[in-house]
């Protein structure tokens, strides 16, 4: 990182501020889906400067930017991401300190869209008067986000049409109304930056969302991601017309084939709302630490339970091709108020079944 003092040297501030612009247009937005931070480019001078420490979007009004000292904000923006061709929109900010001056609240003068992408540009100032110049790249707030319960999960392969055709998905029933922005489902054997990020979609409750992994060089042309709206514009394998078929771009396994942890986190704020803990019958402790630790962060955001334990994960013979057991209970203790989202899971309401039982979407 570089760094900025104000009034130091025309040309190079000049200079600087056509790379800020530069790389706020060219690599702010397009590696990440998380709504809250996707990118933060900073310039300047060799000098002593503020060090920018967390950047969180706390709802479509406002952000919270934690500095490693005391801070004025000198000036500060939000505009929308160039990148996305709409129509360019600049929103008009304000800001409070909080009591040890190290933390802004920045206060929008309008709401963010659900789902668009921003960039956030300002300039702080410490007390020996070294400023710092940072853009940040984030999406709308999700105010909407719905309940999802996790209730399939399998991988395998399956002879269609007379070929060997290799599947995998995830499947989610929505128990509420609301948006899927900003919602992603993680595999900790596949790893945080190959989670499958879901669209700006629009979900109503009692719908199926599945999600595939596979997309076939064998039927290619028909894994169609149904984000047109038409729920039967996707035929390919274990598709179904009264879902909503989402594919990831890839064609390699993601899920763990002896252990994994897959769950679903809102980005908005960090939170794990549902998640699945397996291992093969045959092992005793998990092969990796990221296992235990992924298992032991469901228990603790109250997604799986009782604890994070082997003994206590799904447990299966050959290949972990999971349903949930219990999806119809917990669906009408949910809507009688029952209980609270997210809930925890665990591993007596799985159940593993053959390639024959499988019913995504349904």
């Amino acid at each position: 990182m570089k760094i900025f003092q104000k009034l130091k040297r025309p040309l190079i501030i000049i200079s600087e501020t056509i790379m800020l612009t530069g790389f706020m247009l060219l690599s702010v937005f397009p590696l990440s889906c998380r709504v809250s931070v996707s990118g933060l480019e900073i310039i300047g001078t060799d000098v002593k400067m503020p060090v920018l420490e967390t950047f969180k979007v706390l709802d479509s009004s406002h952000l919270s930017i934690s500095f490693s000292e005391e801070v004025n904000l000198l000036s500060g923006g939000v505009s929308s991401n160039p990148l996305q061709n709409i129509k360019e929109d600049h929103i008009d900010v304000s800001y409070e300190l909080s009591q040890d001056k190290k933390t802004v609240l920045v206060i929008f003068d309008k709401t963010t869209e659900t789902g668009r992408d921003y960039i956030f540009t300002g300039e702080v100032e410490n007390k020996t008067g070294s400023t710092l110049t940072f853009s940040y790249g984030f999406t709308g707030f999700n105010d909407r986000v719905p309940a999802l319960l996790l209730t399939e999960i399998a991988d395998g392969t399956w002879s269609r049409k007379g070929k060997p055709t290799l599947y995998e998905f995830i499947e989610f029933y929505a128990l509420s109304s609301g948006n899927l922005a900003g919602l992603r489902v993680v595999s900790v054997t596949d790893g945080q930056e190959a989670a499958f990020c879901f669209p700006d979609f629009e979900i109503t409750k009692g719908d199926y969302i599945t999600v595939h992994y596979r997309n076939n060089s064998t039927e290619a042309e028909l894994c169609i991601s149904e984000t047109g709206g038409d729920r039967s514009a996707c035929t390919a394998l274990w598709s179904s017309p009264d879902a909503w078929d989402f594919y990831a771009d890839r064609t390699e396994a993601v899920f763990g084939a002896t252990q994994d942890v897959v769950y679903l986190e809102n980005t908005g704020d960090n939170s794990i709302l549902q998640a699945v803990v397996y291992t093969q019958k045959d092992k005793n402790e998990w092969t990796k630490d990221l296992y235990s630790e992924a298992a032991e962060l469901c228990v603790q955001s109250n997604t799986w339970g009782p604890d994070s334990t082997i003994e206590n994960a799904v447990h299966f013979q050959t290949s972990a091709t999971l349903q949930r057991t219990n999806k119809e209970d917990l669906i009408k203790a949910f809507e009688n108020g029952e209980l609270e989202y997210p809930f925890p899971s665990k591993a007596d309401e799985w159940i593993r079944v053959s390639q024959s039982l499988l019913t995504p979407g349904k």
